[in-house]
């Protein structure tokens, strides 16, 4: 998949089958590590949540706490989770390029659209 956005990211989709979530309480709970490959590409603390989708009807709610992502739910289920982080070195919201490197990118792009 192709997004223009003014950050380079990383993601990663996985599903939390529902006997790793344990009772606390009224909720339902699952920590997972985030996989040391995509912790190793981006930068620390740049990890977000994108979504959490149960399998069943469900409130459902999800965090990152360190290199761990946490699920909530009031349900036992499985729930797919969608992960994001910023590239290491891409911090920069807004980039600016030169003309050089714009005229680059321009080309790489029109390639699509050859014949």
């Amino acid at each position: 998949m192709c997004m223009e956005m003014p950050e380079a990211r990383f993601e990663d989709v996985f599903t939390i089958a529902g006997c790793y979530f344990a009772r606390k309480g009224r909720k339902w709970i699952a920590h997972v590590r985030i996989d040391s490959f995509l912790t190793q590409l981006c930068a620390p603390s740049t990890f977000d949540v994108v979504s959490v989708c149960p399998d069943t009807l469900a409130m459902t709610a999800g965090r990152v706490q360190g290199k761990e992502v946490i699920i909530e739910t009031s349900k036992r289920c499985n729930v797919v989770v969608r992960i994001s982080g910023v590239r290491k070195d891409m911090m920069a919201r807004w980039p600016r390029f030169t003309a050089a490197q714009a005229t680059s990118n321009a080309e790489f792009w029109a390639q699509a659209h050859r014949a």
